[in-house]
């Protein structure tokens, strides 16, 4: 009786309002339903669901048809191609960095980005192999899986037509599409915030412990992915306490240390690693202090900003190992990568502390931006990127939409649990867990959002938290929708205008953000070039700067796709004209100052390369570059001093080693070259050049088969090299591997038929043989090619008296003496020819 009585208030208090209860046409089993009409109504919802996945599946194929046809697709860059290349590193051991980009140290270092998604994506390399389709056809399928799991969850606490408006807005939502599509970690974070939120809504139903261990695992996964994921954690300890304060303490303090010790377990593996590799305790990544000095500094405006004050550009992670020299330059010390962190941090703290007002300022319009309309570009400009695919654009849709709906859902969600009504079919158990799970997903989206605060904003960072705007988005529109199918027309106008004024408010441009179209035709010609389609470089790069003409890296770019073109003389103006935006411009004097050394104007050359050393570049190269001229001229003490600032920029600049080994071995110091070479070899393993002048400084110090193993290293690099071939013959001859050498001499002239001294060499060989025809047909060559050639026409004299030419002979060691009147030999030889007799063969 006492049970009855209790229940009879709450339902005759709802009809008596005359309100509908809290989505009580939408509960998940209604309780007077048979069993036959609630399958019947679980199979619509199937078919429905279906019919969602399949429109969502077609809207992909689409988008992935059009993205593929661009060049981004399979070129990827910034942050999307250095997981690129961390991937394929892992899936295939080779870490040779891609051209032009120096090494950033991924295997002796700690992590400096978080490894989750470089490692998911080099599963996908091994799985299905390398290429570019497969990773964006594994993320689609993890779209559409993410699109289920959401309706699960939402279905599960908020009934089927919630859930089905719901998975329509995930199928179709375009940025989730987009990121599909993208080389980033948006996709899998989804999947893994979605798992832990369905994990412990289970650990609030039944209070078992492994419910939140197993979602302290699946939110240490998505910490490993993206460390803000750790708030999640703390969300989640946050609501567990709330959840359990009526609960066994000991049980509640059980599950919360399950919570966390689940959180810990995937995270530990890599804190392990990144001691083991660089004895340096960092938890996941170290790029926490530099990303929090990026959004805390002087020219700090809530956007990502990579130019750091006295540091240089950190555009990519391939800058920051020389932004740690520069910070161990500036301490004056070694530093390991958790102390340049906390140097960074340290100077964004003191500045907040000397700037507090400047500070909440930009806290207040990180936060505007954030949740603002528009769509934050950091490696790509996604606006335009939008504009310009036709599936894209054609998909009606906006953050602006998202988040009135979500503010719909989440007023029009509190106004019905505050009316304590149980709906029909349903108990106050499944209403209190409703309540439970909407409180848990506000956790987690204030603390997520809370702990992208103090950095930067990007687009990326708000889409994982989409699902759970739209879950409530979902349950605003099925409400709204139950009162116009109720006629409750009040009803409806007030909550429509609700409605109007939130998507008002979120349209507002309250902080101004203009994307940028020339920035995304940089992108795009910078994509084209590392294609090598030049002629579509060079066209975006021109319109790039029909925009913005005052932008000196286009220039710069747009020159060096011009210089690989083959059209020097474009090339040139276009790095005149960037030095004429920006004098101080480091790398237009570099990379002018090497065209210029191609074309022979060796003093304009040098003139560019000072002019980088005077302004004091950070990088090596325009260091290296002047010694090596300077080295070719003679000033080895200037040139000396160069390569060691080099060095000290970067001690693994492998081509400063290299330069700094000829320079020795040139002045005769050849134990220091070897030294050299052998540091730019453990730097640059690919380096050809450096092998083959180790080889012949080994030689020369009498260390032939050591010689001979770094000739054939070479030649495994670079295996058209002819004159690589012509010294392994040569070590390969004077270590009495004759018919070696032979075969190395001919494959030399094959590659290089005017290789005079080869000629020579492998003419000596066949006459020491016996094949006369041949050796004379090679020295004959040689001969022609050096008519200097003293040696070679001495042999060739020989020959000719062996198959008895001896007229010929004898004009041929005439020659020799004309060429070296004292040549002894050839002076006795003459002699005994001309009186009649062959002197006896040395």
């Amino acid at each position: 009786m006492p049970r009855a009585s209790n229940k009879q208030p709450r339902v005759t208090s709802q009809r008596a309002t005359g309100r509908s209860a809290p989505g009580s046409s939408e509960s998940p089993d209604t309780g007077g339903a048979s069993p036959a009409l609630r399958e019947k109504k679980r199979s619509y919802e199937r078919l429905i669901l279906a019919a969602i996945l399949l429109v969502g599946l077609g809207l992909r194929v689409a988008y992935l048809s059009e993205n593929a046809a661009t060049p981004e697709f399979s070129a990827p860059a910034v942050d999307p191609g250095f997981h690129d290349y961390w991937a394929r590193g892992i899936a295939t051991g080779d870490w040779r960095p891609p051209s032009g980009q120096p090494d950033p140290k991924i295997t002796t270092t700690p992590y400096l980005r978080p490894p989750g998604y470089p490692y998911f994506l080099a599963l996908l390399y091994k799985v299905a192999g390398p290429g570019y389709l497969a990773p964006r056809l594994i993320q689609i399928v993890l779209g559409l899986i993410n699109v289920g799991l959401a309706f699960t969850l939402t279905r599960r606490w908020f009934g089927g037509p919630v859930a089905l408006i719901c998975a329509a807005l995930m199928s179709t939502y375009w940025i989730l599409l987009y990121f599909e599509g993208q080389l980033q970690a948006p996709t899998l974070l989804i999947f893994l915030f979605l798992g832990g939120v369905h994990l412990l809504s289970r650990w609030s139903e039944n209070n078992r412990w492994y419910y939140a261990l197993f979602a302290g695992v699946v939110f240490g996964l998505a910490a490993v992915v993206r460390p803000n994921a750790l708030s999640l954690v703390a969300a989640g300890v946050v609501w567990m306490l709330w959840v359990g304060y009526r609960r066994s303490r000991q049980r509640r303090a059980i599950s919360i240390a399950a919570l966390i010790l689940g959180a810990v377990l995937p995270i530990a593996p890599v804190t392990i690693r990144n001691y083991v590799v660089a004895k340096d305790y960092v938890p996941i990544s170290a790029n926490a202090g530099v990303n929090l000095f990026i959004g805390n500094n002087e020219n700090a405006d809530g956007f990502f900003f990579g130019h750091l004050s006295g540091l240089g550009e950190f555009g990519t992670c391939y800058d920051y190992p020389r932004i740690v020299r520069r910070v161990e330059m500036e301490v004056g010390r070694p530093l390991k990568y958790s102390e340049v962190s906390s140097y960074f941090s340290d100077r964004a703290l003191d500045y907040v502390k000397e700037h507090p007002g400047h500070t909440l300022l930009l806290l207040v319009k990180k936060a505007i931006l954030f949740w603002g309309p528009h769509e934050i570009s950091h490696n790509r400009v996604i606006h335009y990127d939008r504009a310009f695919a036709t599936t894209l654009r054609n998909i009606p849709g906006n953050f602006p939409l998202v988040m009135s709906i979500f503010i719909l859902g989440m007023v029009l969600l509190a106004v019905d649990l505050r009316c304590a009504a149980v709906p029909s079919g349903e108990t106050s158990g499944m209403v209190d867990q409703r309540r439970r799970v909407a409180v848990l997903i506000v956790l987690l989206v204030v603390f997520y959002f809370l702990s992208y605060l103090p950095f930067f904003n990007t687009a990326r960072y708000r889409v994982p938290l989409l699902p759970f705007l739209f879950l409530f988005g979902a349950y605003g529109l099925f409400r709204l929708g139950q009162f116009i199918g109720r006629r409750e027309f009040r009803r409806v106008v007030g909550w429509g205008a609700i409605w109007l004024a939130a998507y008002g408010l979120a349209r507002m441009p309250l902080v101004p953000y203009t994307p940028d179209l020339a920035e995304w035709l940089f992108a795009r010609g910078a994509a084209h070039h590392r294609l090598g389609e030049l002629d579509a470089a060079a066209t975006a790069f021109r319109d790039s700067l029909w925009i913005n003409p005052h932008e000196p890296r286009t220039h710069c770019n747009l020159a060096l796709t011009l210089a690989e073109a083959g059209r020097p003389e474009e090339a040139i103006a276009a790095w005149t004209e960037a030095l004429r935006v920006w004098p101080d411009c480091l790398e237009a004097h570099n990379d002018l100052g090497n065209l210029l050394l191609q074309l022979g104007r060796v003093d304009e050359a040098g003139r560019h390369y000072s002019a980088a050393v005077r302004l004091e570049a950070d990088f090596p190269a325009p260091y290296n570059n002047l010694a090596n001229l300077l080295a070719g001229r003679g000033h080895f003490a200037d040139a000396l001093e160069l390569y060691h600032r080099a060095l000290r920029l970067d001690p693994d600049a492998a081509e400063a080693h290299l330069g700094l080994g000829l320079l020795l071995a040139r002045t005769g110091d050849l134990p220091t070259a070897v030294e050299h070479y052998r540091e730019a070899l453990r730097r640059r393993p690919d380096l050809p050049e450096v092998y083959i002048n180790l080889g012949l400084a080994l030689k020369e110090q009498g260390r032939v088969s050591e010689a001979i193993e770094h000739y054939a290293a070479a030649l495994r690099l670079r295996p058209q090299d002819a004159r690589t071939y012509h010294n392994l013959g040569v070590a390969l001859q004077e270590s009495g591997r004759i018919d070696e050498a032979l075969e190395a001499y001919e494959t030399a002239l094959e590659l290089e038929p005017k290789l005079a001294l080869t000629h020579r060499r492998l003419g000596q060989i066949l006459f020491e043989r016996e094949r006369l025809p041949e050796a004379q047909e090679h020295l004959s060559a040689a001969r022609r090619l050096r008519p200097d050639d003293v040696a070679a026409t001495y042999i060739l004299a020989q020959v000719l008296e062996k198959q008895g030419d001896l007229v010929g002979a004898v004009e041929v060691l005439e020659t020799v003496l004309r060429l070296e009147p004292n040549h002894a030999e050839a002076s006795r030889k003459l002699e005994s020819l001309r009186g009649g007799r062959s002197a006896p063969q040395e």
